[in-house]
């Protein structure tokens, strides 16, 4: 997992070793984080916590872009 920019993350499967279960494996945990999300409350405004995933698939890897 690497930190894009304020609040904004990328994680990437299939790298540095190829896995055939790349892309499923992405998406499952980007599915994963929103829905453990929307659990958590902001301390500050009492709201649930927001997050927003996007996913990269390639034949070799994939990426997914979470921002909260």
């Amino acid at each position: 997992m690497e930190t894009l920019g304020d609040a904004v993350y990328m994680v990437a499967g299939g790298v540095p070793d190829r896995n055939d279960n790349h892309a499923v494996n992405v998406a499952g945990l980007a599915i994963e984080l929103v829905e453990k999300a929307a659990s958590l409350i902001d301390p500050v405004s009492g709201e649930n916590l927001q997050l927003r995933a996007g996913t990269t698939l390639r034949e070799t890897s994939a990426c997914a872009d979470i921002e909260i």
